[in-house]
């Protein structure tokens, strides 16, 4: 990153508040209020083995996965139809049936809570970024807090979100 990008993106950083407030969000939450729980955003999390492939998201990735499947499966089955090749069609209807399987698999995934190490206080419009990343954030009191999930994983820091947020505002 050039050195003027640099210092526009710690200034988006300050800008972006970043305050922890673990122990008054968790105060809240622990309250015996339940109706503050429903405004978390993606508080759940899929662990979901495909083709050997492990695919981690929101409820809007299984969404967009069962999609696909559905798209496929409908593509393929009018391909089917209009197929005189008898060989075709047989490969055809057993890829059909993988997808099938594949779909169940979706349908079946259960959701994990995500734990969350520590609340940050962030603007409104950083909150609606997060969510569209699927971070999860708690709205409540007229303020929004990202709550970090993470912080060992591997390859991710607070700055790389921040920054995929900055580059986004600022390069598109």
């Amino acid at each position: 990153m050039a050195e003027d990008q640099l210092a526009k993106f710690q200034d988006f950083c300050k800008m972006a508040i970043l305050a922890d407030q673990t122990y008054l969000v968790n105060s809240f939450l622990l309250s015996n209020d339940e109706s503050l729980h429903s405004f978390i955003h993606n508080p759940l999390v899929y662990d979901v083995l495909i083709d050997g492939k492990n695919h981690r998201g929101t409820c809007l990735l299984l969404k967009d996965l069962l999609m696909r499947k559905d798209r496929e499966i409908s593509i393929l089955q009018k391909e089917i139809l209009h197929t005189l090749d008898e060989n075709k069609a047989k490969q055809l209807q057993e890829r059909v049936d993988k997808l099938k399987q594949e779909r169940e698999v979706l349908d079946k995934a259960a959701p994990k809570e995500r734990y969350i190490f520590e609340w940050l206080l962030v603007p409104h419009w950083m909150g609606d970024e997060l969510i569209n990343l699927g971070e999860v954030v708690f709205r409540g009191y007229g303020c929004n807090f990202w709550g970090t999930t993470s912080i060992l994983r591997e390859n991710y820091t607070k700055e790389d979100t921040l920054l995929g947020i900055f580059e986004e505002l600022h390069y598109n």
